[in-house]
């Protein structure tokens, strides 16, 4: 009985000694911002070296608390309320639709990608065709034009 407590106790020190503090995270990878834009919808916020906001990428929690949501799309009208309320027009610019920033869209198997430039942002809806042909939203990613973002350079969609 006394080897049995024993064990335990060592199990128990050795568990705690284990678990992964904040600083451990911290040292691991880097932080991220999170809101949620509406119930279940959270987007997430990818920050430059000076704090200032180069990405969005807004989707829907397939598991939030104990609910699961095995759709977890996202509606054409509510892409567009979120675009508008996140990217107002007048902070990404005009819209872009000479021949290198066209409306951009790309359909890959089950994978859809669809891309609107402007002068200080990028627009993307990530999605999934399935055989009905009709494209689900899951994805919107909004990337913004800023000196010192990463993400500044835009790369093209793979044709």
């Amino acid at each position: 009985m006394v080897i049995l407590r024993i064990a335990i106790l060592i199990f128990s020190a050795t568990a705690l000694t284990h678990a992964q503090s904040s600083e451990v995270f911290a040292q691991k990878y880097p932080a991220a911002t999170f809101y949620e834009v509406r119930p279940g919808v959270f987007m997430t916020v990818t920050r430059g070296p000076e704090g200032q906001v180069c990405k969005m990428t807004v989707e829907k929690r397939r598991l939030n608390g104990i609910d699961l949501d095995s759709d977890a799309l996202l509606p054409d009208e509510l892409i567009q309320t979120l675009v508008d309320e996140l990217a107002p027009e007048k902070q990404r610019g005009k819209e872009l639709t000479d021949f290198n920033n066209w409306f951009d869209s790309i359909i890959a198997g089950s994978l859809s990608i669809s891309r609107t430039n402007y002068e200080n942002a990028s627009i993307e809806v990530w999605g999934t065709v399935p055989q009905s042909g009709h494209i689900q939203n899951c994805t919107l990613v909004i990337i913004w034009k800023t000196d010192g973002c990463p993400a500044r350079k835009i790369p093209k969609t793979v044709r």
